[in-house]
């Protein structure tokens, strides 16, 4: 008797369980298609703003500073739940950060990574800050302090680690962002006149271009975080399905067990 009301209250518990991966999967299925809307937007500002800067570098006089270390601008998620993302995002910081290296780290998860690996000293900013917070236009101030600490020669270039949407499925990626490697064949052969000269539109355009680069990011990040919570969530009600009809079958077979054993003392 024991044994079946034990697997009853089982059974009671895992559906209660399911009932909240159905909620999260439903949650994450409404902000994917919020997020896929302002990446598609933002990409189509940042093509633009690389058309700009790739038409005024040939006509900049830019030198590298002396630094041979990487800013690594990373963004990791504040909530569990999503399957290996952010398990992808540490394997890939453990691979390519070196001990010179900087770090910007968004997400609480990549907080308590970079706290258990010691890295605090190599943190130039952390935040666990949520999407509802972040604006395109709170990453101003940072974009200046990462420009002021590029020409202080605390690092030399500037890259990205976070997750990247290709082919269907959620993949970890570094890009580098800075400094920039125009494409030849995005310069055209046009001869333009710049209104003022190309170095002063330069030094406005590629903050607001890295700026839009690291606001992408994250847009694309949180997608890709969205996405493998609902493949969890997806995974984990057919983990459920399955354990709570191993369950019954359990429970029914007991009952019988039980209803056997009462008819055999009877007889």
């Amino acid at each position: 008797m024991a044994a079946i009301v034990e697997i009853k209250r089982k059974i009671e518990g895992i559906k209660k369980l399911e009932k909240i991966t159905n909620v999260m999967k439903i949650i994450a299925v409404s902000k994917i298609n919020k997020y896929k809307q302002l990446f598609l937007q933002n990409s189509d500002f940042n093509e633009i703003l690389y058309r700009i800067i790739s038409q005024t570098i040939p006509f900049c006089d830019k030198e590298k500073n002396q630094s041979n270390s990487t800013l690594w601008i990373i963004f990791s998620s504040s909530l569990g739940m999503a399957g290996n993302f952010n398990l992808n995002i540490f394997k890939n910081l453990s691979q390519n950060v070196k001990p010179e290296d900087k770090i910007i780290i968004f997400g609480k998860k990549g907080m308590n990574f970079i706290s258990a690996k010691k890295l605090n000293q190599s943190t130039l900013f952390s935040s666990s800050i949520s999407e509802k917070e972040f604006t395109y236009f709170q990453l101003t101030s940072l974009v200046k302090k990462i420009f002021y600490s590029y020409k202080k020669n605390m690092f030399g270039n500037i890259s990205l680690i976070y997750s990247k949407f290709e082919r269907q499925k959620v993949k970890c990626t570094n890009v580098s962002i800075f400094p920039l490697i125009i494409d030849k064949n995005t310069i055209s052969d046009f001869n333009y006149n710049f209104e003022q000269q190309p170095e002063i539109i330069y030094e406005k355009t590629i903050k607001f271009y890295l700026q839009s680069m690291i606001y992408s990011a994250f847009i694309e990040s949180k997608f890709c975080e969205q996405v493998s919570r609902k493949n969890a969530m997806m995974e984990a009600n057919d983990n459920i399905t399955k354990t709570i009809t191993e369950l019954k079958n359990q429970y029914n077979k007991k009952r019988q067990e039980k209803i056997t054993n009462e008819l055999a003392k009877v007889i």
